[in-house]
Parts: C-alpha cells; sequence; structure tokens
C-alpha cells in the first residue's frame, strides 16, 4: 500500500505567495564590496601599491573569527562528551510535545530512506511522538513505488507515517525548500492551530541517521529556552555512515564544511545557522509564513535563520544540541563522479549569499539592531570574508614575486604579520583537534563505527593533505563564481534547478 495522507494535497493555488522582491542589486553590491579589494589585492604589488596596513587589518579579522570558532568548537567537544557520558542511551523521561519529523526525498533510493526510518523506528517515542512526513516530488518517476514500498515497510512503525507530493510551481525554484514548505504546509492546514505550539517540525536530510538523545535533548533545550517559539535548534552534523567509500577530496572537504558549521552552532551569542537538519516550532513556522521558495532561497537551512531574525528581530535565537546527526557524504557512480558530485554540492552552498543579501534589505529598511548587524557579519564571514583572505594570500605571494616584501612589511608590521598568521594557525589547529577529538568520540560511543584508530588516523593524515586543494577546489572556485554571477546581474530561473539536478546525475 501506498503511504496514507492525512490531508488532501492544496491545490497550488491556494498556497500563500510572499512577495518576491529582486535582491539583484543587493547581490551585486555585495560581490562589489568583494571584487573590488580583491582586484586591489591581486594586482597591487605589481603596481606598487602599499596595501599592507589593509592586508594586517584583514588578517586581524581573521583571527579573530578563528580565535571565536576555536572556543565554539572546545564548547561543542565539551557539551557532547557530557551528553553521551555513559555509554547506553539514558532511560530519558516520555516526550511531552509532538514531533514532525519531515524527510524530503526526490531521487534517493529505497535503500538509503530506509536506513532513515529505520533509525527513527529504533527510537522508544516513535510510536508515540513520531509523525514522519515523507515529502516527495511528482517529477521524480519512482515516488509513487517508493511511497508503497516504505509504507509496507514503516507503516506501522511511527504514531503517522504519511505522504505529501509536491509538484514544482511558476513562483517556486526546485529544491529542498519548496518540497519541505509545500509538506509542511499541507500538514499544518489540516491541525487545530492550538497544537501547533506543542508541534515541533524537524528538518532532515533523508540520508541523516538520529541518535535516539536527539529529541529528549531537544525537549529539554526547548524548555530551557526563553522563548522557544522564536528560536531555532540545530545539531552538528559528522559524516560517517559512507567514510571509507568517497575520495579523500570529499573526506576532507565535508570534515572542513561539518567543523565551520560546529563552530557557528555554539556560539555565545545564539547567532548562526544550522546545516541541513534542524527543529523548530510548527507555531514559529506559522509566524514567520514557513519556508521561502523562490530562487533566492535556495540555502533553506541557511535562510531559515536569516528569515527568523528579520521576522523576530533580536528575540530568534539559535539554539546548539549536542546530540550530532550522522550523514553520508555525497557519493557518485565512480571517483570522479563523487568528486563532481561533491563540487555541484559546492556550488549549492553558495548560493546562500542570496540569504546575505536578504538580510542586508531587510536592514536597510528596519530600525537599527546591532544583534541584526552582527548576524550580517557572520553572513559575510561565511561567503565572503575567506575570498577575501584569499586574495590577502596572493598579495604577500605577489609581494614576494616582485621583491617589495621589505618595502611593504617594514617595521611593525613584520612581526604583526607574522603574529597574526601564528594566531590563525594555532587556533585553527585547536579547533581541528577539537572536532577531530569528538568525531573519533562519536565514531566509537555515537555512531557504533569500529574502525580502528591507527586506519583513522593514516586516512585523516591524508586528508590533511588535500585540505588545502579542497578549500581552493569546492570552496573558493564556487563562491567567486557565484560572487561573479551577481556581480553582472546575472539572472537564470533555471541555474539553480541545474544545479540540483547536476548533484544527481553523478
Amino acid at each position: 500500500m501506498n503511504l496514507p495522507s492525512l490531508v488532501p494535497p492544496l491545490e497550488p493555488s491556494t498556497h500563500p505567495r510572499r512577495s518576491e522582491h529582486d535582491l539583484a542589486a543587493y547581490k551585486a553590491l555585495l560581490s562589489l564590496a568583494l571584487f573590488v579589494p580583491a582586484t586591489l589585492l591581486v594586482a597591487g604589488p605589481f603596481v606598487g601599491i602599499d596595501l599592507a596596513p589593509a592586508v594586517l587589518s584583514i588578517l586581524s579579522l581573521a583571527a579573530a573569527f578563528t580565535s571565536v570558532r576555536a572556543g565554539n568548537v572546545v564548547r561543542m567537544a565539551r557539551r557532547v562528551r557530557a551528553a553521551y557520558d555513559g555509554g547506553a542511551p539514558v532511560v530519558a523521561p516520555p516526550l511531552r510535545w509532538r514531533h514532525v519529523i519531515v524527510v524530503p526525498i526526490y531521487k534517493e533510493t529505497v535503500r538509503t530512506i530506509s536506513r532513515t526510518l529505520e533509525r527513527l523506528a529504533s527510537h522508544a517515542a516513535a510510536a508515540t511522538n513520531y509523525v514522519v512526513l515523507c515529502a516527495f516530488e511528482e517529477h521524480d518517476p519512482a515516488h509513487e513505488d517508493k511511497s508503497r514500498r516504505l509504507g509496507e515497510a514503516f507503516g506501522n512503525e511511527f504514531l503517522a507515517l504519511i505522504s505529501s507530493v509536491h509538484a514544482i510551481q511558476s513562483h517556486e525554484c526546485p529544491g529542498k525548500a519548496a518540497n519541505v514548505n509545500h509538506a509542511v504546509r499541507t500538514f499544518a492546514a489540516a491541525q487545530d492551530p492550538e497544537s501547533y505550539a506543542t508541534t515541533f517540525v524537524t528538518v532532515l536530510d533523508c540520508d541523516t541517521l538520529v541518535d535516539e538523545r536527539y529529541f529528549p535533548e531537544l525537549e529539554r533545550r526547548v524548555a530551557a529556552a526563553a522563548d522557544p517559539h522564536a528560536a531555532v535548534f540545530a545539531a552538528p552534523a559528522l559524516f560517517e555512515s559512507n567514510r571509507a567509500e568517497v575520495p579523500c577530496f570529499v573526506r576532507a572537504m565535508d570534515d572542513l564544511w561539518s567543523l565551520s558549521a560546529a563552530a557557528n552552532l555554539f556560539s555565545l551569542s545564539g547567532l548562526g545557522f544550522p546545516i541541513s537538519n534542524y527543529s523548530l516550532s510548527l507555531r514559529m513556522l506559522d509566524e514567520m509564513d514557513y519556508w521561502d521558495v523562490g530562487a533566492d532561497a535556495v540555502g533553506e537551512d541557511f535562510h531559515t535563520f536569516v528569515k527568523a531574525a528579520a521576522t523576530f528581530g533580536d528575540r530568534a535565537r539559535l539554539v546548539p544540541l549536542a546530540v550530532p546527526m550522522n550523514n553520508e557524504h555525497v557519493a557518485g557512480h565512480d571517483y570522479r563522479g563523487s568528486l563532481l558530485a561533491r563540487y555541484s554540492q559546492s556550488l549549492r552552498h553558495a548560493l546562500g549569499i542570496s540569504s546575505t543579501a536578504y538580510l542586508l534589505r531587510h536592514l536597510t529598511r528596519s530600525a537599527f539592531s546591532p544583534r541584526r548587524w552582527l548576524l550580517l557579519l557572520l553572513c559575510l564571514e561565511s561567503h565572503l570574508l575567506p575570498l577575501l583572505y584569499f586574495a590577502c594570500g596572493l598579495y604577500v605571494v605577489g609581494c614576494l614575486a616582485t621583491d617589495q616584501t621589505a618595502h611593504f612589511f617594514r617595521g611593525i608590521r613584520t612581526p604583526w604579520f607574522l603574529g597574526l598568521w601564528c594566531v590563525s594557525i594555532a587556533t585553527f589547529a585547536v579547533a581541528f583537534g577539537a572536532y577531530k577529538q569528538t568525531q573519533y568520540y562519536l565514531r566509537r560511543r555515537g555512531f557504533g563505527r569500529r574502525t580502528s584508530l591507527a586506519r583513522s588516523l593514516a586516512r585523516d593524515a591524508v586528508d590533511l593533505g588535500v585540505q588545502g586543494t579542497c578549500a581552493l577546489a569546492y570552496f573558493l572556485v564556487p563562491f567567486g563564481y557565484r560572487a561573479c554571477q551577481n556581480l553582472v546581474f546575472r539572472r537564470h530561473r533555471t541555474y539553480y534547478g541545474r544545479i540540483e539536478e547536476r548533484s544527481r546525475r553523478y
């Protein structure tokens, strides 16, 4: 049998449409603010421009961010150990809230989806508190067969296992945001609005294995939150399920990405961005009009908190959960396919610059808020500032090539430069060490993987050697390419869909 649908699908025309303002000018402004200084830094040594003070200022910002992020990762490592001490999951009190778990499905295999549902079904509260919402796409030709097979295998494992089938509308961009938006709106339309405050929606990738500790930890943090209906709750994601099956370049980049995500989640400021998997109340979603579905909201996880900050102002908080998710590395049919699939995924990540423009537009039209301007700085640190750091490196290389190092980096500038370089390297090493320690710990105690320490260290040594290449190929190139597109006002409505399809092809 197919998965039951508790509510009839809404007609496309009844979905609320938000006014989609053109963000092209804001994106171009951000790109211009990047390319002007970057171009000067690259060309400076060859035309004799002394930009050493600017380089030192940018490197000071980089060192400050790296130091703060290192502290966040150490905090994450401590909290994860505290959550997992005792080995087997601690028997938790019954869950108080209903948990709607949204699993967006496009062209993933039944085997991949089944692993996710099997892990959820193994939780003690699955039959009493979990409503699993399988969000299918109409243009996936196998969605009816998947619905039937999943219904036969898991129909009796949860409080409810239901489906939605999403058809792309003219105002929507293909991707996770539009699919999840349709599924949750459709579900919410059949519920009593009074139940929204006791219903939490958790969005997962369909390859995510969720530890049983996650939902008790979520409810504990919800109970402790000053305003739980203006908070996004998120856990770091580690990539362990298929670690041995992907190229070292994919592993190394995903480790860097996971490290960066953990570093932003555990900030003392309560500002940051969920990555892939996160939870928030249905009441909060309703108040913020669910998810945006246009081309400028493709980075749905990142955009969710930015939209929450624009909707709820200084009340918005990102609350970290110390129960990491176990995700799969993106993998292709062969070695080359895996590399290309990871690059396509990086292109999708680079689309998040649109959320920075979205926030900038909001800030220019609303009352001054230091907290939201700090959030803008964090957006810039995620999407644009690393490109400036790279340009600073090219400036130093250019100075060496033109024998102008002694002229530009003279006097106090030399020890200042070396000091900042050492601080950045040392704090990154602290963050990377704390992350790896947590990864090894969870591999044994949380994820139940018995890979030998010697094999893990050998694999990580290889991954460490290719990190520079990964940062260049999977971050600087796609993010720079995206910034260049914004600069010249290239707006292809099908561009985003092509990236999504390309990532599935391999």
